[in-house]
């Protein structure tokens, strides 16, 4: 059998199976006139302009207790502080997708704005000293573990 007459067996069956099936008549939705809808309808603009400035001011505010508590002089001084921090927590991490998740934490508790680190990369297994490197715009971070030898220390 070629594919013609197979092709031809099949539609003939479904045009059989039809009869089987009984038809549905829904009935016809209202129309709705979506133009001049407000969401959320009790809102203004006046009130939204309003509780996007106080979200503003409180970001703000946040960033500069941030940046005072740091003593940092700057948001971008900030921002380099908050991603040193987050590396030399994450060295210590292991395996790397426990690092990527510590990582991504650290992000979703500070905002990405603030730690803004891409493309991080641990050492490989066999290395025996770790370390991080990572990139945050134009700025390359290295982050490396504490010493294991005690006469370092002394």
């Amino acid at each position: 059998m070629n594919v013609e007459g197979l092709q031809r067996r099949v539609e003939t069956w479904i045009k059989d199976q039809g009869w089987k099936i009984p038809k549905l008549q829904l009935p016809a939705l209202p129309q709705i006139r979506w133009e001049g809808v407000k969401w959320p309808p009790w809102s203004t603009d006046r009130e939204h302009r309003k509780k996007l400035q106080e979200e503003y001011e409180r970001r703000r505010k946040q960033l500069q207790d941030l940046c005072r508590a740091v003593k940092a002089e700057s948001v971008s001084d900030l921002q380099e502080i908050l991603c040193c921090m987050v590396l030399s927590e994450c060295v210590y991490k292991r395996p790397a997708t426990e690092l990527i998740r510590a990582v991504n934490k650290f992000k979703a508790d500070f905002g990405e704005q603030i730690v803004c680190l891409e493309r991080v990369q641990p050492s490989l297994d066999h290395v025996p000293h770790r370390y991080l490197l990572a990139e945050a715009g134009d700025t390359l971070f290295a982050s490396f573990i504490g010493t294991k030898q005690y006469k370092y220390i002394l």
